[in-house]
């Protein structure tokens, strides 16, 4: 297999490392005085994609706190297993191999890796990375359980640096379980913020108490709402500017103002608290013109960084296509090189094959627009039978040596090099149509042929251009 050596992308770093404007509230979480550091960069809650792994990766490129996925209060109080299966807080206590490796999933995911593989060796400058303050997130709308589940992490994880309470969730699984924004909407945030008073009552002051919300669906219930939440006394809060509607296939841009409004109405409550801004963070520019445009103390992404990690140190939008492949290839291998050393707990993907399917899914993000181009690759990936990280290593170094005889020239002409092709913009309705899934899968040398005509037609449209323009 092709050999790549680990790094850190070298670029200037936004988050701790950035002056801080003053004139701005700082997001200080209340930990020892040691730990305490502004906090600029955010890695949001998300289902199936914050494990661990993925939280050290952001970390190593530049995101100052992560959360964990969210966690139904009801499903930690009950049982046993749903915690083993899902409480990878290993920021807060070390890791342990043999305990982890009961696990047959996980096993499984490490099977046929060579122990000698430097895979399994942890780089001297990704020390740091392992550790850095955490959030876990809590969902639910019984105020007993939400404090019996915060009880029970925190007895066993005494290190994390706070609970959010989950108020955003726009899936339809959370109307089912009466949490998320639906929640919040049902009673306009009454049983809301009884849990989030009960949890700032209950727990130790050096334990933060957060809550993350959408914009309500009536403009004139934001001033209420977020009076309200100020009076629970939680320590920051974060705000996605978008309704519980604007989701998915409805998803439409982030509403700057509406935070801004958000953030005044709260600091008239309690002047200087913290805000944070989430929604519409596709690229570093956005990351500055959002915290301008709001007032935030921090800026939050979710699926922004899912495709590309780096963003809040690195303007990916600057880079030619080579660089950009170069930098996404790099991640892609970085963070299977995170999960060799620490495997994705099964989570809410299931005993059989959960962690690695969590390693799948961060990879079809990190390469999408290349999976695109080759989809005999993608579908390769996803077959049920790949479920090994050296399969995946392998496929990896595969798509990577499809581009190494396409020139620079070339390689700006395909789709992978075009903005509309990248996976955050899957919904926004300017991706061309795709090939229809039942497209035959063709022999390595067809596919070689194949790439190779596209090649020469697009070296004959640029002639045919070019000579047009003489006189």
């Amino acid at each position: 297999p092709i050999q790549h050596k680990s790094r850190c992308l070298s670029a200037t770093v936004l988050s701790s490392h950035a002056p801080i404007d003053h004139k701005q509230p700082s997001l200080i979480l209340p930990l020892s005085s040691a730990q305490a550091k502004p906090i600029r960069s955010i890695a949001a809650p998300m289902v199936a994609a914050s494990d661990y792994p993925f939280r050290c990766l952001c970390r190593q490129y530049g995101v100052d706190l992560t959360y964990t996925q969210m966690l139904l209060a009801a499903s930690v109080c009950r049982d046993a297993t749903f915690r083993k299966n899902h409480l990878d807080l290993f920021e807060c206590q070390p890791y342990v191999r043999d305990k982890q490796n009961t696990n047959k999933s996980t096993q499984g995911c490490l099977k046929d890796l060579d122990p000698s593989s430097p895979l399994l060796e942890l780089p001297t400058e990704w020390e740091p990375f392992r550790q850095g303050p955490l959030i876990v997130q809590l969902a639910g709308h019984d105020v007993s359980k939400v404090l019996k589940a915060a009880d029970l992490i925190l007895e066993e994880f005494p290190g994390i640096a706070g609970f959010d309470l989950n108020c955003g969730c726009p899936q339809g699984i959370a109307r089912k379980g009466n949490y998320g924004a639906f929640l919040m909407e049902s009673d306009n945030g009454e049983t809301v913020c009884n849990i989030l008073t009960a949890l700032r009552n209950h727990l130790p002051s050096h334990v933060a108490v957060s809550a993350k919300i959408r914009l309500p669906l009536e403009e004139d219930q934001l001033k209420p709402r977020i009076q309200s939440l100020m009076a629970t006394g939680i320590d920051f809060l974060a705000v996605h500017g978008r309704t519980l509607k604007e989701n998915k296939t409805a998803v439409r841009a982030s509403h700057s103002t509406r935070i801004r409004e958000a953030v005044q109405i709260a600091q008239a409550e309690r002047p200087n608290f913290p805000m944070v801004a989430n929604g519409g963070i596709e690229i570093f520019p956005d990351v500055e013109r959002v915290r301008l445009e709001t007032g935030t103390a921090a800026i939050m992404s979710s699926e922004g960084l899912l495709e590309t990690p780096q963003l809040f140190r690195n303007d990916v939008s600057q880079l030619n296509p080579r660089q950009r492949l170069e930098e996404q290839f790099q991640i892609a291998r970085d963070y299977l090189h995170w999960t060799a050393l620490y495997p994705p707990f099964p989570g809410v993907l299931g005993n059989v094959a959960g962690p690695f399917n969590i390693a799948k899914g961060h990879l079809f993000k990190f390469l999408h627009p290349y999976l695109q181009d080759h989809r005999d690759v993608m579908l390769r990936l996803a077959a049920h039978d790949i479920n090994r990280l050296v399969d995946a290593q392998r496929i990896v170094d595969e798509l990577y040596a499809r581009y190494q005889d396409c020139s620079d020239e070339d390689l700006h002409e395909l789709e992978s090099s075009k903005v509309s092709s990248s996976w955050y913009r899957r919904h926004w309705g300017s991706i061309p149509a795709q090939r229809k899934a039942n497209a035959p899968v063709l022999s390595v040398e067809d596919r070689k042929k194949a790439l190779q005509k596209r090649i020469e037609k697009l070296r004959d449209a640029r002639k045919a251009k070019a000579a047009a323009s003489l006189p």
